[in-house]
């Protein structure tokens, strides 16, 4: 019975490994410049901040993807673009299914933001 509860024991532990790893990581990322490839991040503080009239979004057809950043709250996320007649176009994907609109909370969040 020791055993069993010793086996128990540090196969609970070599599990927490891992899931303390990416909590870490993750909480980390919030407080950085940005998202990174799997966690959204902290305000993006570096580049230039746009103002004005509406730019030129063709370039976003060459490109997979942005970073955007949400005002409230101050989170930013990686994103697929597209751009069509002119105007951005944002894939949140998060309406396809039950799973999505639990997962992604940032699309609620943006149309808050308007």
């Amino acid at each position: 019975m020791k055993l069993v509860k010793n086996t128990v024991i540090v196969i609970l532990c070599l599990l927490l490994v891992p899931i303390t790893a990416v909590a870490t990581a993750a909480v980390k990322q919030r407080f950085a410049d940005g998202p990174n490839f799997v966690f959204s991040g902290g305000p993006l503080v570096a580049g230039e901040l746009h103002s004005g009239a509406e730019p030129d979004w063709s370039f976003v057809n060459d490109i997979p993807t942005i970073e955007m950043q949400l005002m409230d709250p101050l989170t930013s996320r990686r994103i697929w673009t597209v751009e069509h007649n002119g105007k951005i176009y944002v894939w949140s994907g998060y309406m396809g299914s039950t799973v999505g609109r639990m997962w992604k909370q940032w699309p609620v969040q943006a149309e808050i933001n308007k």
